[in-house]
Protein backbone atom coordinates (compact mmCIF):
# COMPACT_ATOMS: atom_id res chain seq x y z
CA UNK A 1 0.00 0.00 0.00
CA UNK A 2 1.37 3.40 -0.94
CA UNK A 3 2.04 5.89 1.80
CA UNK A 4 -0.21 8.93 2.09
CA UNK A 5 1.73 12.15 1.67
CA UNK A 6 0.48 15.70 1.49
CA UNK A 7 2.19 18.30 -0.67
CA UNK A 8 1.18 21.90 -0.13
CA UNK A 9 1.94 24.78 -2.44
CA UNK A 10 0.72 27.90 -0.72
CA UNK A 11 0.85 30.21 -3.73
CA UNK A 12 1.48 29.73 -7.42
CA UNK A 13 0.55 31.87 -10.37
CA UNK A 14 -0.51 29.88 -13.41
CA UNK A 15 -1.30 31.75 -16.62
CA UNK A 16 -4.75 31.27 -18.15
CA UNK A 17 -4.93 28.40 -20.61
CA UNK A 18 -5.75 24.76 -21.12
CA UNK A 19 -3.67 22.28 -19.15
CA UNK A 20 -3.24 18.54 -18.90
CA UNK A 21 -2.68 16.98 -15.51
CA UNK A 22 -0.43 13.93 -15.40
CA UNK A 23 -0.37 11.92 -12.20
CA UNK A 24 2.31 9.38 -11.42
CA UNK A 25 1.24 7.69 -8.17
CA UNK A 26 3.72 5.42 -6.47
CA UNK A 27 1.74 2.23 -6.89
CA UNK A 28 -1.61 3.39 -5.53
CA UNK A 29 -4.35 5.87 -6.17
CA UNK A 30 -3.99 9.61 -5.81
CA UNK A 31 -6.33 12.28 -4.47
CA UNK A 32 -5.89 15.99 -5.14
CA UNK A 33 -7.38 19.10 -3.65
CA UNK A 34 -6.93 22.14 -5.84
CA UNK A 35 -8.19 25.43 -4.44
CA UNK A 36 -8.49 28.23 -6.96
CA UNK A 37 -8.85 31.82 -5.76
CA UNK A 38 -12.34 33.12 -6.42
CA UNK A 39 -13.79 29.74 -7.35
CA UNK A 40 -15.82 27.39 -5.18
CA UNK A 41 -17.43 24.00 -5.54
CA UNK A 42 -16.15 20.48 -6.10
CA UNK A 43 -15.64 18.25 -9.08
CA UNK A 44 -14.17 14.86 -9.79
CA UNK A 45 -11.90 14.19 -12.70
CA UNK A 46 -11.06 10.83 -14.20
CA UNK A 47 -8.10 9.86 -16.35
CA UNK A 48 -8.75 10.14 -20.08
CA UNK A 49 -5.93 7.77 -21.01
CA UNK A 50 -2.89 6.19 -19.47
CA UNK A 51 0.52 7.72 -19.89
CA UNK A 52 3.70 5.66 -19.81
CA UNK A 53 5.84 6.83 -16.91
CA UNK A 54 9.05 5.73 -15.25
CA UNK A 55 10.95 7.05 -12.26
CA UNK A 56 14.65 6.33 -12.57
CA UNK A 57 17.65 7.15 -10.47
CA UNK A 58 21.10 7.44 -11.90
CA UNK A 59 24.22 5.50 -11.34
CA UNK A 60 26.46 8.24 -9.93
CA UNK A 61 29.70 8.98 -11.65
CA UNK A 62 32.99 8.68 -9.74
CA UNK A 63 32.17 11.87 -7.82
CA UNK A 64 29.42 10.12 -5.90
CA UNK A 65 30.29 10.97 -2.32
CA UNK A 66 29.04 14.48 -1.63
CA UNK A 67 29.92 14.26 2.07
CA UNK A 68 33.57 13.59 1.21
CA UNK A 69 34.17 15.22 -2.17
CA UNK A 70 31.25 17.72 -2.21
CA UNK A 71 30.66 16.92 -5.87
CA UNK A 72 27.78 14.93 -7.32
CA UNK A 73 27.26 14.18 -10.98
CA UNK A 74 24.82 11.85 -12.67
CA UNK A 75 23.03 11.27 -15.95
CA UNK A 76 20.06 9.18 -17.03
CA UNK A 77 19.19 8.23 -20.60
CA UNK A 78 15.91 6.87 -21.83
CA UNK A 79 14.11 6.31 -25.11
CA UNK A 80 10.71 7.96 -25.30
CA UNK A 81 8.34 5.83 -27.40
CA UNK A 82 6.12 8.87 -28.01
CA UNK A 83 6.31 12.59 -27.44
CA UNK A 84 6.87 13.24 -23.75
CA UNK A 85 8.76 14.93 -20.97
CA UNK A 86 11.82 14.43 -18.81
CA UNK A 87 11.98 15.90 -15.30
CA UNK A 88 14.86 15.69 -12.84
CA UNK A 89 15.11 16.53 -9.14
CA UNK A 90 18.13 16.76 -6.88
CA UNK A 91 17.70 17.19 -3.11
CA UNK A 92 20.66 17.98 -0.91
CA UNK A 93 20.63 18.29 2.89
CA UNK A 94 23.16 20.99 3.73
CA UNK A 95 24.33 21.84 7.24
CA UNK A 96 26.43 24.90 6.34
CA UNK A 97 27.63 26.21 3.01
CA UNK A 98 30.01 28.87 1.76
CA UNK A 99 28.89 28.46 -1.86
CA UNK A 100 27.22 26.05 -4.27
CA UNK A 101 26.72 25.58 -7.98
CA UNK A 102 24.45 23.36 -10.06
CA UNK A 103 24.09 22.56 -13.75
CA UNK A 104 21.04 20.59 -14.93
CA UNK A 105 20.72 19.77 -18.60
CA UNK A 106 19.03 17.90 -21.44
CA UNK A 107 20.82 16.17 -24.27
CA UNK A 108 19.80 14.25 -27.36
CA UNK A 109 22.69 11.78 -27.20
CA UNK A 110 24.47 11.79 -30.54
CA UNK A 111 27.35 9.47 -29.78
CA UNK A 112 27.75 6.48 -27.48
CA UNK A 113 30.79 8.06 -25.79
CA UNK A 114 28.78 11.09 -24.63
CA UNK A 115 25.51 9.26 -24.10
CA UNK A 116 25.65 9.34 -20.30
CA UNK A 117 27.91 12.30 -19.65
CA UNK A 118 26.78 14.62 -16.82
CA UNK A 119 26.72 18.26 -17.83
CA UNK A 120 25.56 17.23 -21.31
CA UNK A 121 28.65 18.24 -23.32
CA UNK A 122 26.62 18.16 -26.54
CA UNK A 123 23.41 19.33 -24.85
CA UNK A 124 21.32 22.11 -26.25
CA UNK A 125 19.48 22.98 -23.02
CA UNK A 126 21.03 23.85 -19.65
CA UNK A 127 19.94 25.44 -16.39
CA UNK A 128 22.69 26.92 -14.24
CA UNK A 129 22.59 28.38 -10.73
CA UNK A 130 25.49 29.72 -8.70
CA UNK A 131 25.39 31.00 -5.11
CA UNK A 132 28.49 32.60 -3.65
CA UNK A 133 27.28 33.68 -0.21
CA UNK A 134 27.61 31.89 3.12
CA UNK A 135 24.56 30.11 4.52
CA UNK A 136 24.77 29.17 8.19
CA UNK A 137 21.30 27.67 8.63
CA UNK A 138 20.95 24.01 7.85
CA UNK A 139 18.22 22.81 5.57
CA UNK A 140 17.39 21.10 2.33
CA UNK A 141 18.24 22.44 -1.10
CA UNK A 142 15.85 21.32 -3.81
CA UNK A 143 16.70 21.70 -7.49
CA UNK A 144 14.32 20.68 -10.29
CA UNK A 145 14.40 21.02 -14.04
CA UNK A 146 12.06 19.69 -16.72
CA UNK A 147 11.80 19.44 -20.47
CA UNK A 148 8.32 19.06 -21.97
CA UNK A 149 7.28 18.40 -25.55
CA UNK A 150 10.27 16.21 -26.32
CA UNK A 151 9.96 14.22 -29.54
CA UNK A 152 10.04 10.43 -29.51
CA UNK A 153 13.57 9.06 -29.45
CA UNK A 154 16.64 8.99 -27.25
CA UNK A 155 17.08 11.64 -24.57
CA UNK A 156 19.36 12.21 -21.63
CA UNK A 157 19.29 14.45 -18.58
CA UNK A 158 22.13 15.16 -16.23
CA UNK A 159 23.16 17.12 -13.18
CA UNK A 160 26.44 18.34 -11.76
CA UNK A 161 26.24 19.74 -8.22
CA UNK A 162 29.15 21.11 -6.22
CA UNK A 163 29.18 22.73 -2.81
CA UNK A 164 31.68 24.27 -0.45
CA UNK A 165 29.76 23.04 2.53
CA UNK A 166 28.72 20.12 4.69
CA UNK A 167 26.27 17.85 2.87
CA UNK A 168 24.75 15.07 4.96
CA UNK A 169 22.51 13.48 2.33
CA UNK A 170 21.75 13.72 -1.34
CA UNK A 171 19.10 12.15 -3.57
CA UNK A 172 18.61 12.37 -7.33
CA UNK A 173 15.80 10.99 -9.48
CA UNK A 174 14.31 11.49 -12.91
CA UNK A 175 10.76 11.16 -14.19
CA UNK A 176 10.07 10.16 -17.79
CA UNK A 177 6.54 10.43 -19.20
CA UNK A 178 5.49 9.51 -22.74
CA UNK A 179 2.07 10.94 -23.56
Amino acid sequence: MASRRAVTVSHATIPAGSYRLYVVPDGGTATFTLKLHGLGGRTTIAPARAATAEIASADPWPADTPADANVFSAAVNRTLVRRGLAFQVLRSQVETSAAWQIVMCHNNPATEALKSAPGCPEGEKRAFADKRAPETQSGPKLFADGYAGLPAGEHGVGAVYTTEGVVTSLAYATLWVAY
